[in-house]
C-alpha cells in the first residue's frame, strides 16, 4: 500500500526523477535539431550542386535526349537479334514436326523425338511433353494400331514463358526510360528555379533584371523538356517493337502446337472417364458370364458325382425289387 501511494506521489510530482523511477535522459533541443537538419541539407546540397551545374548548360537537354534515343535503338536491335535467333529455333522444330497425319507421326515418332531433344530451348519443353503422352503402337505390317495420345495440350509446354523466349528481359526499359526522362526534367526545373531565384534576389527592384531572370528560367526549363519528350517517344517505339517481336514468336509457336495436335490424339478428362467406364462395363459383363459358366459347370459336376455315387444304390434297389 505504501509503495502504491509513493508511486502516485512520484507521478504527480513535477520533479519525477527524485522518485528514482524516471532516469534522466538527454533532451534534444529545437536548436540542435535545426542545426542537424541544416548540416544534412548542406551535405546533400554539396553532392547535388555539381549535377545542377551540369544540367543548367544549354546543350545538356538535347544531349540527354540523344543518349536516350541511341540507348533505345541499341536495346531494340539487341532484342530483335535475340528474337531472330529464337524464331529460327522454333522454325526448325516446326519443320521437323511438319503437318503430318497420325500414322506418319506415329511411324516417325522415334526419329522426331531424338531430333527435337537436340534443339536448344525446345528440348526441355519436348521432354516434359513426352512425359504426358502414350507412345504409338504399330503392327508388324506397319499399320496403325493406336496413335500417339496426349493427356495435356502442347500449348501448356510450348509457349513464351515455359520456353524462356521472347523479349521479356527488355520489357522494363520503356518504363525506365520514362522515369529517367521525368527525373532529368524535374532536376532541370530545380536548377532553373534556383538560378532564377538567385538572379531575382540579386536584381533587387530592377524590372529588366527580373524579366531577364524569368526569360532565363523559361529557356532552361524548355531545354530540359527534351529529355521527357524523347524518353516518351523512345518508350512508345520500344513498346510497339517488343510487341511485334512477341507476336511473331507467338505465331510460330502456334504453328508448332497445331502441327503436334494434327499428329496426336488428345485424351481429355472426359475421354479418359468414358474409356474407364466402358472398360468397367466390359469387365462386368465378362465377370457375369464367368460366374454363370462357373455355376453351370459346378452344377454339372455335382450332378455327375451324385449319379456316379448313387448308381450302386439304385442298382441294388432295382435288384431287390
Amino acid at each position: 500500500m505504501y509503495n502504491l501511494i509513493h508511486f502516485r506521489a512520484c507521478v504527480n510530482d513535477s520533479i519525477a526523477e527524485k522518485c528514482g523511477l524516471i532516469t534522466n535522459k538527454p533532451q534534444i533541443s529545437k536548436a540542435d535539431l535545426e542545426a542537424t537538419l541544416n548540416q544534412l541539407g548542406l551535405f546533400f546540397e554539396g553532392i547535388i550542386e555539381p549535377l545542377l551545374t551540369w544540367i543548367r548548360a544549354d546543350q545538356t537537354g538535347p544531349a540527354i535526349a540523344a543518349v536516350i534515343v541511341i540507348a533505345g535503338i541499341l536495346i531494340i536491335f539487341i532484342a530483335a537479334f535475340q528474337t531472330i535467333r529464337e524464331a529460327e529455333l522454333i522454325k526448325q522444330a516446326r519443320d521437323l514436326i511438319g503437318t503430318k497425319s497420325q500414322l506418319t507421326f506415329a511411324k516417325n515418332f522415334n526419329f522426331l523425338d531424338q531430333d527435337l531433344r537436340e534443339i536448344p530451348k525446345i528440348k526441355v519443353a519436348w521432354s516434359e511433353f513426352t512425359e504426358t503422352i502414350f507412345r504409338p503402337e504399330l503392327d508388324e505390317s506397319g499399320n496403325l494400331v493406336k496413335p500417339c495420345q496426349n493427356t495435356v495440350r502442347p500449348q501448356e509446354f510450348f509457349n513464351l514463358r515455359d520456353l524462356g523466349v521472347g523479349p521479356d528481359f527488355v520489357k522494363v526499359f520503356p518504363s525506365v526510360f520514362i522515369g529517367v526522362g521525368l527525373s532529368l526534367t524535374f532536376l532541370g526545373l530545380i536548377a532553373a528555379l534556383g538560378t532564377a531565384v538567385d538572379a531575382i534576389n540579386a536584381s533587387g527592384a530592377n524590372t529588366a533584371s527580373i524579366q531577364a531572370s524569368i526569360a532565363g528560367l523559361l529557356k532552361i526549363s524548355s531545354a530540359k523538356f527534351y529529355a521527357s519528350l524523347f524518353a516518351l517517344f523512345t518508350s512508345i517505339v520500344m513498346t510497339l517493337s517488343l510487341r511485334v517481336m512477341a507476336w511473331r514468336l507467338i505465331g510460330l509457336l502456334k504453328e508448332v502446337n497445331d502441327a503436334i495436335e494434327a499428329g496426336v490424339q488428345y485424351l481429355g478428362p472426359e475421354k479418359l472417364s468414358t474409356d474407364a467406364n466402358k472398360l468397367l462395363s466390359e469387365q462386368l459383363v465378362q465377370l457375369q458370364t464367368f460366374n454363370t459358366d462357373l455355376a453351370l459347370k459346378i452344377g454339372e459336376q455335382v450332378q455327375v458325382s451324385l449319379t456316379e455315387s448313387l448308381a450302386p444304390v439304385v442298382q441294388r434297389l432295382d435288384n431287390m425289387g
